[in-house]
């Protein structure tokens, strides 16, 4: 199976785009919460901090990481609780609802990645009009976003047989932006630009590739 390879430019992206809200779902934790976390865990294992006493580790990690040390102690508390086991639960949740999603039928691809604290899903699914890739993806990425709250960027492409026909990446935070009943009316213009690295065969700009496709 494919596994995209996200570049430099859209990662940096996701570091500075604002934190998104937290929401609902399973574990109760937010994607920027679960980095946050796990870039927690890998300070303790750098040397500069190991070699600092106990009682100044927590202040001295909440300085680098632009926060309170009450709130990095509260999202401790959440991953000590919560972070084991949370990638798996969200792609759980996130296979479920598509499944109840408007391309239910179509999606044919569906796995999370986890990358240094940030959550990765690749997602796909099979086209059989081209004119309803704008309204497919816009649908995709709605309910994934709802489903996994964990997932800071969606890798989305789509294939007709052997061939892709359209490829995308859109953040967590932007996805959440789509609203499903209004897919119908926006997906081609407003919705479409809430995605990056947009390739579409049928309007001219062409994947580079076909990896992922039967």
């Amino acid at each position: 199976m494919q596994r995209l390879l996200l570049s430099l430019v859209f990662v940096a992206l996701v570091s500075l785009a604002p934190a998104r809200a937290a929401w609902a779902g399973p574990g109760d934790m937010s994607a920027d919460e679960y980095r946050t976390y796990r870039a927690y865990q890998a300070a303790l294992e750098d040397p500069r901090v190991v070699k600092m006493k106990p009682a100044r580790r927590l202040g001295a990690i909440a300085k680098n990481f632009k926060i309170s040390v009450k709130a990095l102690k509260a999202i401790i508390t959440k991953g000590e609780a919560h972070a084991e086991g949370l990638v798996a639960e969200n792609q759980a949740a996130l296979e479920a609802a598509l499944k109840e999603s408007k391309v239910s039928a179509q999606v044919s691809f569906v796995e999370l990645v986890e990358q240094k604290g940030t959550v990765i899903a690749y997602l796909a699914w099979k086209n059989a009009d081209s004119a309803r890739l704008p309204q497919e993806a816009a649908y995709l990425a709605e309910a994934a976003a709802q489903a996994a709250p964990l997932v800071e960027v969606f890798a989305i492409w789509s294939c007709t047989g052997p061939l892709k026909v359209f490829s995308a990446k859109i953040t967590g935070r932007s996805a959440g932006r789509i609203k499903a009943t209004r897919v119908e009316d926006f997906a081609a213009t407003r919705y479409m630009r809430l995605f990056e690295d947009v390739h579409n065969r049928h309007a001219g700009s062409a994947p580079p590739d076909s990896k992922g496709c039967e």
